[in-house]
């Protein structure tokens, strides 16, 4: 199993970095978590974005949940469930609620030690119909599960 992500933003404008390792660790627990909070100031106000991701790993099966909070639009928010290969590579497909909307979506998760990487679909594989991303995105730090930002799913 891996575990990768990268920068934290602490709020108030203070960005904490980690480094970006790709360390195969193997996790203590079976519930992990990872936040990132992007605050930015506009017209004199302050705003925080927020990305929560709650993974929980029984053996090769993985349930959880994915929460796109951003301060000035709707919110994503969604459960999921999938599995993790031999590599480490998590794949889940997620029941998205946002912008009014119900709908499925894939997303595959690589992680580091204390950080953790997600693709989306978003380019056609030909193969099978189904939308997938092949590169990754910016890597999300791993947090204590009881100091997560306020989540709409937990």
């Amino acid at each position: 199993m891996l575990i990768s992500a990268c920068t934290k933003n602490s709020g108030e404008g203070g960005k904490e970095k980690l480094s970006n390792t790709s360390d195969s660790v193997t996790p203590t627990k079976n519930k992990m978590c990872f936040e990132n909070i992007s605050t930015y100031k506009d017209s004199g106000h302050t705003y925080s974005d927020v990305l929560t991701i709650v993974i929980n790993i029984n053996g090769d099966k993985v349930t959880g949940y994915h929460d796109w909070i951003p301060a000035e639009k709707d919110a994503n928010t969604g459960t999921f469930i999938g599995s993790i290969n031999k590599e480490g590579i998590i794949e889940v497909i997620q029941t998205v609620s946002g912008e009014g909307e119900t709908y499925k979506d894939k997303i595959h998760f690589k992680m580091a030690k204390n950080q953790i990487y997600e693709r989306w679909q978003e380019s056609l594989d030909k193969k099978d119909g189904v939308y997938i991303n092949p590169s990754w995105g910016d890597p999300i730090s791993q947090v204590d599960c009881n100091k997560l930002y306020k989540s709409v799913s937990n």
